[in-house]
């Protein structure tokens, strides 16, 4: 067997991956750490959850998905442990995201939320309310950066 070459991989979310190549050049990845972080996100629009989701679970964190507010609060009591961050989308059918918020804020104390939209009205909703907001369309760094921003950096291991 010939020399093996070992990298650590560090994600945003506090996760970290050691990556060995081997012999004959294959490599294997292993996920060292997981961050804890659980964060319910509730979008409507499928891609665009998906996309989120994709997103999120790469960087190692934990996701609860919904289609909509009545889905999250569901998702949100049905999880047993901690949720740390509600991302969520303003418009939404059956419960609004600004809705969602206050629900959750209620039956979770200390939850940070995160809303976002794609109608420029989001900001200003966004802004009545005291909730930081993120633009639809965003990129992963927009993303990771309002995350960084709501906990001055990603929870740590625990």
């Amino acid at each position: 067997m010939g020399t093996r070459k070992l990298w650590m991989m560090n994600y945003p979310s506090g996760s970290t991956s050691k990556v060995v190549l081997q012999g004959d050049g294959s490599p294997t990845l292993e996920r060292l750490m997981v961050n804890p972080m659980v964060i319910l996100l509730a979008e409507n629009d499928v891609q665009i959850q998906y996309s989120i989701w994709k997103l999120l679970t790469a960087d190692g964190f934990t996701v609860l998905n919904a289609g909509n507010g009545e889905l999250a609060l569901e998702a949100s009591r049905g999880h047993p442990g901690p949720i740390k961050l509600l991302l969520t989308d303003i418009q939404m059918p059956r419960m609004n995201g600004l809705e969602l918020c206050r629900n959750i804020s209620r039956e979770r104390p200390g939850i940070k939320v995160l809303v976002m939209s794609g109608d420029l009205r989001g900001r200003e909703h966004a802004a009545v309310n005291g909730l930081p907001f993120l633009q639809k369309p965003f990129t992963l760094t927009a993303l990771r950066d309002s995350i960084k921003a709501l906990f001055g950096q990603i929870p740590p291991l625990k």
